[in-house]
């Protein structure tokens, strides 16, 4: 299996894992750093590839997986495939990346709690620009909003500046699972069972989403220290 890669960023390392380990191969990289080396998304990137994996930042993933499609390829987007304002490309081609779901979970819990820790230097990045990223909930809370959907349960969520990083399911602690074999088994079932995540899955929990950014905002900077909340044991309270 050939596979092309868009955007080469810290992320993008547990993606060369996974594809590795499954057998494949990544034949092309593009990434505007790497300017010099002339690789430009046009026809002869797309052309010899069966996948095409998106790691850009979030607010040209849609762009790119358009571009992708054009070109009839199979795509694995890292999150959010879109952002708030945009419409959902709802297409069995793409795998949408949540790779939380390759976690050996429990039926159902009672409470996902997170606390993430981000200084100032993290709000001058793109990551921390809710213009770019679609806010708190998208960039950073979509994987436990996930989960929390899919056990029934409590989430709560903070952001804190300095202290302690938190994510729990009841007692399993998700910093202490191995993340490169989440991405490998993800990837596993994308490629030989076409089983990752498809937009169609997602339309609920972009609807979840926004209801939160409606109730909290998107600005990251004016959440710090707030305790989040949004219940799933008996349908959605938001």
């Amino acid at each position: 299996m050939k596979f092309g890669l868009i955007g080469d960023g810290k992320i993008s390392e547990k993606h060369k894992a996974a594809v590795a380990n499954n057998g494949g191969q990544i034949t092309e990289i593009y990434d505007p750093k790497y300017g010099d080396k002339e690789i430009q998304l046009n026809k002869k990137f797309f052309e010899d590839k069966d996948y095409i994996i998106i790691c850009s930042p979030s607010n040209f993933h849609r762009e790119h997986v358009k571009m992708a499609l054009e070109y009839d390829k199979k795509i694995i987007v890292e999150k959010p495939m879109v952002l708030p304002w945009e419409p959902i490309i709802d297409d069995n081609r793409v795998s949408v990346v949540l790779q939380l779901r390759w976690v050996d979970l429990p039926e159902i819990a009672k409470e996902v709690n997170v606390t993430m820790v981000r200084d100032q230097k993290y709000f001058k990045t793109w990551e921390g620009n809710a213009k770019l990223t679609g806010g708190l909930f998208y960039h950073l809370f979509i994987h436990y909003i996930d989960l929390a959907i899919k056990l029934k349960s409590k989430f709560i969520g903070n952001v804190i500046s300095e202290g302690s990083q938190i994510r729990m399911i009841d007692d399993l602690d998700i910093l202490k699972l191995d993340m490169n074999d989440l991405y490998t088994r993800m990837y596993s079932d994308i490629i030989n069972k076409d089983r990752g995540v498809k937009p169609s899955e997602l339309f609920y929990i972009y609807w979840v989403l926004e209801r939160c950014g409606w109730k909290y905002g998107i600005n990251s900077t004016d959440l710090m220290n707030e305790k989040l909340m949004v219940d799933f044991s008996n349908g959605v309270s938001i």
